[in-house]
């Protein structure tokens, strides 16, 4: 019966062990999927923090061009109706004569052809206003032009263009001329 006794207990024992490992194996199991799941979350906020670093570095490249680009402007018009003196030319200075100083500077623009054309389509838009229609045209077409070279013609600027020219057109009453402005012809067609 002793023998027996030993037996049992020494059986309880080895099972208590087998349990035991058991247990830690499948504590040691889910401990290492939880690692597995929290590695897998740090990458994944890492990730998102690095695509918000560059969206970010982004964002403020973009805000310091386009700060560049007003700066830029903001000088040229300064540079414009500074440039216009009354008391130096002896005479009452009209919207006009600013205007036309203001198209011999635009070509000296120190900005992008962008902001260039931006500049021509204001001061056609101004002699437009003024009733100067032969006088707007030079600089709308000039700000189509440069448009179409560098943003395509389905681009809404260029099309806005397009539509400034027509619009010229019928204040000038010049109706049977109202058609789409052609696309300049490429060099040998």
């Amino acid at each position: 019966m002793r023998g027996n006794a030993a037996i049992w207990i020494l059986l309880v024992i080895v099972m208590i062990f087998v349990a035991g490992g058991l247990a830690s194996t499948f504590l040691y199991i889910k401990a290492e999927q939880a690692g597995a799941v929290a590695t897998e979350q740090r990458a994944i906020a890492e990730e998102a923090r690095a695509r918000q670093q560059v969206g970010s570095l982004q964002a403020r490249e973009t805000a310091e061009r386009e700060a560049q680009k007003v700066q830029a402007i903001t000088e040229f018009l300064q540079t414009m109706l500074e440039s216009v003196d009354p008391p130096m030319e002896g005479r009452d200075v009209k919207v006009s004569d600013v205007l036309d100083q203001a198209t011999r500077q635009v070509e000296t623009f120190r900005g992008d052809l962008v902001q260039q054309a931006s500049l021509w389509t204001t001061i056609g838009k101004t002699y437009m206003s003024l009733k100067l229609y032969e006088e707007a045209n030079e600089p709308l077409r000039k700000a189509l032009d440069i448009r179409r070279k560098v943003l395509g013609d389905e681009h809404p600027d260029t099309v806005a263009s397009e539509n400034l020219l027509l619009e010229l057109r019928a204040q000038e009453g010049k109706a049977d001329e109202i058609q789409k402005p052609s696309p300049p012809k490429k060099a040998g067609k």
